[in-house]
């Protein structure tokens, strides 16, 4: 994408702006030359148990060390992958971990990319990656099979609010959460707790009620970003956005504020 458009901003006469491919064209005869250079992999599978992972890669780069680290087995309903590099799983010892959850690169079949970083030389790199169907406890469990790797566990680690993940790592580790995260799960409650309220309060009231409260949350703070990542899907659904409307040019602008209707309506659902 970046080189097509500093392709497009050197066309300069309308001729060449006319006769330039399309950006769709541009992009299909990148695909096209991708597809001709990379290996034949096998099409995306529909279930779990038809995964097939090429040993190409299965190996680093220089297929010298295995990079598939546990397959959980095609006979797995929940099957999931870990990836890494067995000579870096020391670099956890008595270090400092980061644990972070990704969703939006997750592949076909799966919820959730959880990877696990360490911070060295002022530097986080990611030592393990797992590939997850689900988000439960006996699969984090199974992902922390790693600690057998391990002579000393990490002297601490981080984890963004995930409840299945915080309780499996006291089961496994002897290692204490980061205060700063742990402590925020009594945050999160509160704030969930906040919306079930919601449904006792008379419906004329409902909609100050709820942005009064989410007027409240820390946008500086990794743990309110996604508690206001809820409330945004909350309002968007059951309360209602309130947006603000410009009119009118120069010293005629004015602003109002309107209310758009939810979903469904704080009628249907307040007790």
């Amino acid at each position: 994408m970046k080189i097509i458009s500093q392709y497009i901003s050197e066309l300069k006469t309308p001729e060449e702006i006319v006769n330039s491919p399309s950006e769709d064209a541009d992009r299909q005869a990148i695909i096209r030359i991708k597809k001709r250079t990379q290996p034949s992999y096998p099409r995306d599978p529909e279930i779990l148990s038809l995964i097939n992972i090429p040993n190409d890669l299965k190996y680093t780069i220089d297929q010298n060390n295995l990079f598939l680290i546990y397959d959980s087995g095609e006979k797995d309903l929940n099957r999931f992958f870990i990836f890494g590099n067995l000579e870096y799983l020391s670099l956890i010892e008595n270090a400092h971990v980061f644990a972070d959850g990704k969703f939006d690169i997750s592949a076909k079949l799966f919820s959730q990319v959880y990877s696990l970083h360490v911070y060295l030389s002022n530097q986080s790199f990611a030592i393990v990656y797992e590939i997850l169907p689900l988000k439960t406890e006996k699969i984090f469990c199974e992902f922390l099979v790693i600690k057998s790797k391990l002579e000393v566990d990490p002297s601490s680690i981080s984890c963004e609010f995930e409840v299945a993940f915080i309780n499996t790592v006291k089961k496994v580790f002897t290692t204490n959460l980061e205060g700063a995260y742990n402590m925020k799960e009594r945050d999160y409650r509160k704030f969930i707790k906040f919306i079930i309220v919601l449904c006792y309060i008379p419906p004329d009231d409902v909609l100050e009620i709820f942005y009064l409260i989410k007027a409240k949350l820390n946008l500086k703070d990794k743990i309110h970003i996604k508690i206001n990542e809820l409330y945004s899907y909350f309002a968007e659904n059951y309360v209602g956005k309130i947006e603000t409307i410009k009119t009118g040019h120069g010293r005629g602008v004015k602003y109002s504020t309107i209310h758009t209707n939810p979903r469904y309506l704080i009628e249907l659902w307040s007790i």
